[in-house]
């Protein structure tokens, strides 16, 4: 073996130092950090250490444990640490058709059932936990009932939470899972600026928006109280109508189908049915998603029905009173109204969301008062 020195190690990708790891006896090397690794590998080439064989584990789990889905807490971040994932490896050689998997892969055996053919899915990659899951339709109403994205796929082709994903995938006959395994759309991910190097700056530019709402900075947030829904939906489309071909419009409805005949560009929907913690899911991928469209340079205007029920899903989630407005309640609402702005590539995001008194009136006013610190534009229209 070529000799490896700590400088060598220190510049190689985790991949490859994972797999150097293997090789040299490290148990588990998915379970480590980097240091940690390095550590290891050197405590071994040092003599000071023996390799570590990896055990063997019989039999089956049961059926009925699916070992490939997290069941901890949904981790909120737009941050992938690569650090405290593990890597799902489908490339090792495979007998009577199982993929063993060591210590490192949840000591679970796979297997494919060859009676399904690959089918092709799509959706909105979102890691939760351990695990990256694909989302479909805009929407999440279950995690079993998402796609399973192996991290190996997500970090070797530098893929981001809430890229949208083509993929092509397998049902597995022990578990009630589908797991990812190809990407299709790789060309839609060239190298683009992170959001982390993009500055906010200033508009000079105004859209005419609608005759209610008038003359808009681009970038601005728009908060709308009017008499009804319907209304609502008026202003909408007013706007789709006014600015087509210009911006790339995106749905945010709470607890409600969305309206397609607005034709745009993407959507994101949450039910009453569903849990808090499932709507507020759908909300963090939306919001994510502004991440992505920022990094290609898009100029956004996301529409949001309901600000009130984000407060609902947080208060929920932090087991406290629908209608208080406390320190967390906010949290969904403030990260959106946070990429509001325009952007130093050419990007830019509008809110227009609406505001519903819904019998909270002190609620309502406590909200209204914690927006104006974000500098909000309110248009009030009761006709």
């Amino acid at each position: 073996m070529k000799k490896i020195d700590e400088i060598t190690m220190r510049n190689m990708g985790i991949f490859d130092l994972r797999n150097l790891a293997r090789d040299l006896g490290v148990l588990s090397p998915t379970t480590c950090k980097k240091d940690e690794l390095i550590e290891k590998i050197l405590q071994i080439l040092s003599g000071e250490k023996q390799p570590e064989v990896p055990k063997n584990r019989q039999g089956r789990p049961p059926k009925a444990r699916n070992p490939y889905l997290y069941q901890g807490p949904t981790k909120y971040s737009d941050v992938i640490d690569s650090n405290n994932l593990r890597d799902y490896d489908f490339s090792s050689p495979q007998e009577e058709n199982y993929a063993e998997l060591n210590d490192s892969y949840q000591s679970a055996p796979f297997k494919y059932d060859e009676k399904f053919d690959f089918r092709d899915g799509e959706g909105y990659l979102k890691q939760i936990g351990e695990n990256f899951y694909l989302f479909q339709n805009g929407r999440v109403a279950k995690i079993e009932n998402a796609i399973i994205v192996p991290a190996e796929l997500v970090y070797q082709n530098n893929l981001k939470d809430s890229d949208y994903i083509k993929c092509v995938y397998k049902n597995s006959i022990n578990y009630n899972a589908r797991i990812a395994t190809k990407i299709k759309n790789l060309s839609d991910f060239t190298k683009t600026q992170d959001i982390a190097e993009i500055s906010v700056q200033r508009s000079d530019k105004y859209i005419y928006f609608s005759e209610i709402v008038g003359d808009v900075e681009e970038g601005k947030r728009i908060v709308l109280s009017v008499s009804s829904f319907n209304k609502y939906m008026d202003i909408l489309q007013e706007i789709r109508e006014r600015c087509v071909d210009k911006y790339h419009f995106v749905n945010l409805c709470i607890d409600a189908l969305p309206e397609y005949n607005l034709n745009f560009s993407e959507s994101f929907y949450t039910l009453l049915d569903d849990t808090a913690k499932m709507n507020a899911l759908t909300c963090e991928i939306c919001f994510s998603r502004l991440s992505r469209l920022i990094e290609q340079g898009k100029k956004v205007v996301i529409f949001v029905n309901e600000l009130m029920k984000m407060v609902k899903y947080q208060n929920f989630l932090n087991n406290g009173n629908i209608g208080d407005i406390k320190s967390y309640s906010l949290f969904l609402v403030s990260r959106l109204m946070r990429y509001a702005g325009t952007y130093s590539n050419g990007a830019s995001v509008t809110v227009v969301a609406l505001l519903k008194d819904n019998g909270m009136s002190e609620s309502l006013n406590t909200l209204k008062s914690e927006l104006e610190n974000y500098n909000c534009m309110f248009v009030d229209y009761k006709n």
